[in-house]
């Protein structure tokens, strides 16, 4: 059976947590304001501006990070060591 070395282990924590909380917001979705930047590249020059996020488009953002998390996981334990 293969070790893992801490920066696996650390990876799997991460993916979990992400995982974790796509589920909780396909489950439980929530109303949500999000803050957006604004223009260019990093943000900037531009007015900040508030978007209003349903429970529908939490759901499908649930989803997308539970994919995400399983994406990183599955890199994390399949990619070969060199």
């Amino acid at each position: 059976m293969r070790r893992f070395t801490g920066t696996e282990k650390a990876g799997l924590a991460v993916a979990s947590v992400i995982v974790i909380g796509g589920l909780l917001m396909i489950i439980h979705p929530i109303d949500m304001t999000v803050f957006s930047g604004g223009y260019g590249i990093y943000g900037t020059g531009g007015p900040v501006s508030l978007q209003h996020v349903s429970k529908e488009m939490s759901r499908y953002s649930g989803g997308a990070a539970v994919l995400l998390g399983l994406g990183f996981a599955s890199f994390v334990l399949c990619r070969s060591r060199e």
